[in-house]
């Protein structure tokens, strides 16, 4: 009988060399491998291989998804909260070899997050868990890039979902169970703390949160009261926060809270005390917030002893009327506010005695305005009396008065054609030649007004402008033909997204779709021409060629 052959693996080598009969490999003798069996031989060899180049590979490529993670964001209603441990780091034996464990040297940003759910697909769609943490050089690379990201709590409304209150339950409890929790996990990873519809009992919760230490770190601090709870919770919570402040934080969040003057007043002197010299943005939208409140709040932030630098400000849906205005206009040219990028007033009631206020033309001939990127000034009554003089005050500014601005929305703020011949004068100027948005929307343009904004951009004073809005106007077809000549002599041709609905524009309907047959709007990715044809089909026909490269917005939301 021929003498048994035993085939034993290269890498297992334990019964030493003269025991181990390999021959050469037949790849074209598909038989006899498998008679072979597919466990043995070097097929087997081969498949053992062959699985672990795929599993290393599927591993590469799983990683290559977590390392651009930098912040961990848990949405509490999708995952159980006490799944939360899983995140934290696991302890491994020293003598553990470090070579199988990837570094990764890039410097921590916030530029990507991904949820709790995110993260354990993007490992299921490659690798199972019980695969990982089979191999250990395998499970510390993992849970290594996913204990680095720094964590987000962000919960929903308390009135759609019980978890807020689960939320606050769980973390006094955490808190409670150890003088120094807070270097423990969530706490010692919690950066950002997002929690909607709060009411009494629930901050009751999280006051010793605050007292122990547990917000610490946190630098983007979104909160928001339920709007009938009264001013108790909100008192109890500033309160608490005058004396246990994050010491790091840099977002502060409250909109939607409606805290009144009393609780603005509250929070304007914890920013006075200098317990949030790091705060930039600031939030304090629909918060009930009047002319007093507006005072007290532009009072301590201009108090030198605050340390703020705002780059941020929402005051939007308030109650602030001129005075306010005035009081917070003339702050501008100071460091509190200096360098404010992205102010939003809008849904107030500011007319135009507020914008023509000489305190505003003082703060901004002396470069109040020279960091502003983002401004938002929509539905105030504002009209021409108030910003002709704006306009006016930033086109005698010595130095460039808007240098950095990119977004303009004065929608709804009764506008004539006056205000479009000073703002016409700005753009000639070269103050405002980053302007990539416009917003012009729901006010009283008629030709004229057209006529002179379209010369300042005919002359190229706004090159990179992408968005116009001049939807609801009184241009008719005279000032739509205009917008025609515009885009032929080449002025506004880099437009992506133009609005100009409900216009009372019918004829220029076929001077408009002549510039698109033409080729004079290559950039155009966008169109609004609702209202201006009365559903004649046949504009709908002279339009339909381009539907494919252009989404065009023939009705509006009524159906008009």
């Amino acid at each position: 009988e021929p003498a048994k052959v035993r085939f034993v693996p290269r890498y297992n080598n334990k019964l030493g060399p003269k025991n181990i009969v390999e021959p050469p490999p037949k790849e074209d003798d598909a038989s006899e491998n498998m008679s072979l069996g597919a466990g043995s031989g070097t097929s087997a060899i081969r498949m053992r291989r062959n699985d672990k180049a795929k599993k290393k590979a599927q591993h590469e490529m799983m990683m290559s998804l977590l390392r651009p993670l930098r912040k961990l964001a848990v949405n509490a209603p999708e995952l159980d909260l006490d799944s939360l441990g899983q995140l934290k780091p696991q302890q491994y034996d020293s003598d553990e070899s470090e070579a199988e464990v990837e570094e990764d040297d890039t410097p921590h940003h916030f530029s990507h997050a991904m949820t709790v759910p995110e993260v354990a697909s993007a490992i299921n769609s490659f690798l199972d868990f019980r695969q990982i943490f089979a191999n250990r050089g395998l499970a510390k690379s993992l849970t290594q890039h996913v204990s680095r990201a720094e964590l987000a709590l962000i919960m929903p409304h308390a009135d759609e979902d019980p978890m807020v209150g689960r939320l606050c339950v769980y973390m006094s409890d955490k808190i409670e169970a150890h003088d120094r929790a807070y270097k423990e996990f969530p706490f010692n990873k919690l950066v950002e703390f997002n929690v909607r519809g709060l009411v009494d009992s629930q901050v009751d919760l999280l006051v010793p949160v605050f007292k122990k230490g547990g917000m610490r770190r946190v630098r983007t601090l979104r909160v928001e009261f339920g709007s009938g709870e009264g001013q108790r919770g909100i008192q109890l919570f500033l309160g608490t926060m005058t004396k246990h402040m994050p010491g790091e934080l840099s977002d502060l969040d409250m909109r939607g809270s409606y805290m009144g003057d009393e609780g603005v007043t509250t929070l304007s002197k914890i920013f006075a005390a200098g317990l949030c010299p790091t705060l930039t943005r600031l939030n304090l939208a629909q918060n009930g917030c009047s002319d007093r409140g507006l005072r007290a709040l532009a009072l301590s932030i201009a108090n030198n002893k605050s340390k703020i630098r705002l780059e941020a400000l929402d005051l939007s849906r308030n109650d602030i009327h001129e005075d306010g205005a005035v009081q917070l206009f003339a702050k501008l040219k100071h460091s509190g506010f200096r360098r404010i990028q992205d102010l939003n007033l809008s849904y107030n009631d500011i007319d135009g005695s507020g914008f023509a206020d000489k305190k505003l033309k003082e703060s901004l001939r002396e470069g109040g305005a020279a960091e502003w990127t983002r401004v938002n000034l929509s539905y105030n009554p504002i009209g021409d009396e108030g910003m002709v003089p704006t306009f006016t005050a930033l086109s005698q500014s010595h130095a460039s008065s808007c240098p950095e601005l990119v977004k303009l929305e004065l929608c709804g703020s009764e506008l004539g054609d006056p205000s479009m011949t000073a703002l016409s004068s700005l753009m000639m100027l070269g103050h405002v030649a980053l302007l990539v948005k416009l917003d012009l929307s729901f006010n009283w343009i008629h030709p004229n007004g057209v006529k002179a904004l379209l010369t300042a951009l005919r002359a190229k004073a706004c090159p990179v402008l992408t968005h116009l809005d001049l939807s609801n106007n009184n241009m008719g077809d005279d000032g739509i033909n205009q917008i025609c000549v515009g885009f032929q002599v080449g002025g506004i041709s880099g437009l992506e997204d133009l609005d100009i609905s409900n216009n009372g524009g019918r004829h220029s309907m076929m001077h408009l779709s002549m510039m698109l047959e033409k080729g004079f709007c290559p950039e155009l990715r966008r169109l609004g021409i609702a209202g201006n044809f009365d559903g004649n089909a046949r504009v709908k026909r002279l339009f339909k060629p381009y539907k494919k490269r252009i989404k065009i917005k023939f009705e509006n939301p009524d159906g008009t």
